[in-house]
């Protein structure tokens, strides 16, 4: 299952789990030996392990430690025109209008910078049991948000405002509500939306997975879409909470909703 929703089941090496979302994994024991579940830092600096049976330890395999020195050197490679090139591109990917008929392939894998690892898992794995696909006569409300943030003020926004100083994003009960999100930081955000479960729209189409967290890589394009079927107020964030703190949130109220 993700984020409590049971999926079609696939079996992986490694697990990726942003802050807030969830999965159940079934966990076949050993007949003979102890078998390792390690659960890995980020930063890959420390673990903490698990044995599932009796006998000697069958050790997870190590995952090789980060050179920081070495990314530093090839970032420091990068002349001013070429990353004023990326700012440029970065600055007006929120602007950028996208058909339609595209929108179940723009959720991009960067999964090419991250450790070419076998049985990895991406969000292309995610299957849902049944297909998900929304009424298509609702009414659609289509809603860009680029991912923002200051990396020397440690500020973190949507479209360059702060929860402070934004207004609402406001939806009505009955619509089809799809939103895409343009990652333009460095950072990986995991992005929470209290009260809705929403499509992640991936490979799989109509059987796009339901969450309710999803991790957006650096420079990434994700979408969403889900019906608006609630009421009143509905809080939407990054949940690395120091981020939500500094500004990455935003409210999601419902038009003409009694309060």
């Amino acid at each position: 299952a993700a984020d409590g929703i049971n999926i079609e089941p696939v079996s992986v090496s490694q697990l990726e789990i942003a802050v807030a979302e969830t999965y159940d994994v079934l966990i076949t024991v050993p007949e003979n030996g102890a078998a390792e579940l390690r659960a890995t830092s980020w930063d890959i600096t420390g673990f903490a392990s698990v044995f599932f049976g009796s006998g000697k330890a069958i050790n997870a395999p190590e995952m090789p430690k980060l050179n920081y020195f070495k990314m530093m050197r090839e970032m420091g490679g990068m002349n001013k025109s070429k990353m004023d090139q990326m700012q440029h591109v970065g600055m007006n990917m929120g602007t950028m209008q996208m058909p339609e008929d595209s929108i179940q392939t723009q959720n991009h894998d960067m999964s090419g910078m991250q450790m070419n690892m076998p049985e990895q898992f991406n969000y292309n794995m995610l299957r849902a049991l049944q297909p998900t696909i929304l009424d298509s006569t609702l009414k659609l409300r289509e809603i860009h948000l680029s991912l923002t943030g200051n990396m020397l003020r440690y500020v973190w926004s949507f479209d360059y405002q702060t929860l402070s100083s934004s207004d609402k994003i406001l939806i009505r009960r009955g619509e089809r509500v799809r939103m895409v999100f343009h990652n333009n930081t460095m950072m990986r955000h995991p992005l929470h939306l209290h009260g809705h479960f929403f499509r992640f729209l991936n490979s799989q189409g109509e059987y796009s997975p339901l969450k309710h967290t999803f991790d957006i890589k650096p420079m990434e394009v994700v979408t969403i879409e889900f019906e608006a079927n609630e009421s009143q107020d509905w809080f939407f964030h990054c949940h690395i909470l120091y981020h939500m703190m500094s500004g990455m949130a935003r409210i999601i109220g419902y038009d003409g909703s009694p309060m």
